[in-house]
Parts: structure tokens; sequence; C-alpha cells
């Protein structure tokens, strides 16, 4: 992929919803959309390579640390 936005979308059924946008050419006229979830929990998750350090989560927000390594 050239590039990718990831946009968050709250909190559903007890897991964090992510919208995934990931394109396939500088003009960003062809790519993949994808929603992506995990458990509503703090731990580690990992969204096209890059580690997330999930502290919080809830409707409206999330606390989070980029890892370096995803360590």
């Amino acid at each position: 992929k050239k590039g990718y936005q990831v946009k968050y979308g709250g909190i559903k059924f007890d897991r964090i919803f992510f919208d995934y946008l990931g394109f396939d050419n500088v003009d960003s006229t062809m790519g993949e959309f994808k929603q992506l979830n995990f458990p509503n929990k703090p731990g580690l998750i990992v969204i096209n390579g890059i580690g997330l350090r999930v502290l919080n989560a809830n409707d409206n927000s999330l606390t989070y640390m980029i890892l370096k390594d995803n360590k």
C-alpha cells in the first residue's frame, strides 16, 4: 500500500472499532476499506504493522501510545 488512514470508530459490543482505508496508488483512486475491531481492554493492538498500546477507550475517545518496534 502507498498509504493508509485509520479513524477511531468507538465502542460497540464491548469491542474497539476502527475504520481502515488503504490507498493503492498516489492519486488515491484505488484502495480498500475495512472495519477492524479488537477487544475493549488495555493492551497491545497492531494495525498495518504499527503497535498501539491502548490505555483506555470509550465511545468518544481513545487513549493510546504508539510503540516503537511494537514493544
